[in-house]
């Protein structure tokens, strides 16, 4: 069962001056072969912070000389927790401590959105 949907076709923004750009450009749906050893010491700009840029952000901001993101609207996003060994441990073996869990972050993120 196929799940791409319709983004699986890049949308790639127009502004003036794109076409002027001499360095490499390319939309994360066309990431190819690249890994991030290829942005490493490189100025790097992201445009947008959807689900994709979301996920490449954090390790590219760890290897570039510079990053630069241009968004139009931030995304609501929380910093991952991290839990011990324990703490997963218990999540892992008792059911309704995981739904207690799930059930207090997203009473948290809708109140934390809500109220801004």
């Amino acid at each position: 069962i196929s799940a791409v949907g319709q983004l699986h076709h890049p949308k790639i923004p127009d502004f003036p001056g794109a076409n002027q750009f001499q360095g490499e450009a390319f939309h994360t749906a066309r990431f190819g072969s690249r890994n991030i050893d290829h942005f490493v010491g490189k100025r790097v700009a992201v445009i947008g912070n959807g689900a994709s840029g979301i996920q490449i952000i954090p390790p590219l901001q760890k290897v570039c000389k510079e990053l630069h993101v241009y968004q139009r609207t931030p995304s609501y996003i929380f910093p991952k927790v991290r839990l011990s060994r324990a703490e997963e441990k218990i999540i892992a073996d008792f059911p309704i401590v995981r739904r207690a869990a799930r059930e207090f972050l997203r009473m948290f993120a809708e109140g934390a959105l809500y109220a801004a």
